[in-house]
């Protein structure tokens, strides 16, 4: 799925299963575990922002930082570098930025998982990133929290990023390679 939408700076798009329905892409925290794999590509890493992860199952909104429950790795910076985004019960998102910049024109893997405690583990091409619920916790969703897998995609430099999904799969496992 090609992710570019137009050269539009601060617009994109954001895929997940249906917010209004009882659906088997949604998942319970403390009564199953879950893990989302997204495979994604991008020709300038300068210019996209890619996230991929769960948020709690809610109305859409326009910007990922309203959500109330989420755990995401992706990029979202000019560098290319790798960030995750952790957010729970409404507080303010805590981005934590890595120095590893993903590669222009090589294929990523990014996985997000959540155990039965509602314990989220980050992981980009075989690394582990940490996630925090506030600056220095990790981040554990709270049983009960009602998550959809989500990926999107927004320009942040007006110009052609090219980005390529391959892959996007969710599972009520910790993952299907283990």
């Amino acid at each position: 799925l090609l992710t570019d939408q137009d050269l539009t700076t601060g617009e994109g798009a954001h895929y997940t299963p249906s917010l209004v329905t009882v659906n088997s892409q949604e998942f319970v925290v403390g009564k199953t575990e879950m893990s989302v794999v997204a495979k994604w590509t991008v020709a300038d890493v300068t210019g996209a922002n890619f996230l991929v992860g769960f948020h709690e199952k809610n109305v859409f909104y326009l910007n990922f930082n309203d959500y109330n429950d989420l755990a995401a790795i992706g990029t979202n910076n000019t560098a290319g570098a790798i960030v995750t985004n952790g957010i729970l019960a409404g507080n303010p998102t805590v981005t934590t930025l890595s120095t590893t910049p993903t590669a222009n024109g090589v294929e990523s893997e990014f996985i997000v998982k959540v155990d039965i405690n509602g314990v989220a583990t980050t992981i980009c091409n075989d690394v582990e990133y940490p996630v925090y619920s506030s600056v220095g916790v990790p981040m554990v969703f709270t049983a009960g929290t009602v998550l959809v897998p989500f990926f999107e995609h927004t320009l942040i430099t007006g110009k052609t990023a090219v980005g390529n999904i391959s892959q996007f799969v969710a599972v009520p496992s910790l993952g299907w390679k283990e």
